[in-house]
Formats: C-alpha cells, sequence, structure tokens
C-alpha cells in the first residue's frame, strides 16, 4: 500500500476481526486465518461438537451449551420425556434412549410390530377393529395373545383333527 509501496497490507484489512502488522494479520480472540475471517468456537467445542463457521457449536445428542461442556440426556430426551441422572425417564407413549421411539398398546398381542405407534400385523395375521393384530386365519386364538413362535409352530400342523399345538393356539 501507499504511493511508494512502502506500507503493508493485509488481505481483506483482516476483515475488521483484526490488525495488520507488516503484512501479516493479528487476529483478535474468537477469530484466526489469514484474514481473521473464521470465527473460533468456544473452547473448541470441548472436542464433543462441530464447530460451525459463525462460531456457534453443534454438539453431540449428549451434550449441550455454547462450548458442549454441559452433560443432558440424548436429544434432551426430545421433550417427550424427563432426564434423570442423565437417563431419560419417558413418557407412557415413547420409548428408547432418547424418547423418539412411540409404542403401542398391548405390545400389538405379539402379532405383528408397532411403528411409530400405530399396529403392522405379520403375514397371516388380520388387523381388527380396534387396531390389535389378531390371529385369524388357519387357527383360532385361545388366550389373549398369541406368541410369534407360534404362528410358525402351528403352520402345516393343522391338518385334519389336530387341535392343541401349544398353550396358546388352538388350530381348527
Amino acid at each position: 500500500g501507499g504511493e511508494d509501496c512502502s506500507q503493508s497490507t493485509c488481505l481483506n484489512n483482516c476483515n475488521g476481526h483484526g490488525v495488520c502488522e507488516a503484512g501479516v494479520c493479528k487476529c483478535v480472540a474468537g477469530f484466526a486465518g489469514y484474514d481473521c475471517s473464521i470465527a473460533k468456537c468456544p473452547n473448541d467445542c470441548s472436542g464433543l461438537g462441530q464447530c460451525n463457521q459463525d462460531g456457534t457449536c453443534t454438539c453431540v445428542a449428549t451434550r449441550t451449551g455454547v462450548d458442549c461442556s454441559v452433560e443432558q440426556c440424548p436429544y434432551d430426551c426430545n421433550g417427550r420425556g424427563q432426564c434423570v441422572d442423565l437417563a431419560c425417564h419417558c413418557n407412557a407413549e415413547y420409548s428408547g434412549v432418547d424418547c423418539s421411539v412411540r409404542t403401542c398398546d398391548n405390545d400389538c398381542n405379539n402379532a405383528g410390530w408397532c411403528n411409530d405407534g400405530s399396529f403392522e400385523c405379520f403375514p397371516g395375521v388380520v388387523k381388527g377393529k380396534d387396531g390389535q393384530c389378531t390371529i385369524q386365519s388357519l387357527y383360532r386364538q385361545v388366550e389373549a395373545s398369541c406368541a410369534v413362535d407360534c404362528v410358525n409352530q402351528c403352520m402345516g400342523k393343522c391338518g385334519g383333527d389336530t387341535n392343541s399345538v401349544d398353550s396358546q393356539v388352538e388350530c381348527l
């Protein structure tokens, strides 16, 4: 810089985040780079998060705070439970380490699986008017629920007058 090029200038004039000394930017606290354009994160996110370009931290699921130094339950239990001793205690309709899984009533009668709060039945199982899975095709239900493995045990054994296959299913 200057008319006779005797003054040194710095790239981008240090972006207003530093002082130019002999052509080199001396950045103020919180900024880095040749031209002081990179915002630094507090405490380098404690090594427990990602430093964003704007100087903020995106913390891992079990950390929070401006520098990710504060422990928390995973994703703070997604607002669906209480964090007690760094473990989520989920509300009744949710489960999982971070309360992110919606549960179903009656555990799908052991004849299907829960898909985000609604029942999905195993093949050969019918969803009743109440939304519950019940086994109706080749055999009738004797107790309130039929274990999944009894479906496989009963298949192929329901010929003729065969009655009881196990304590839960009776073949027709």
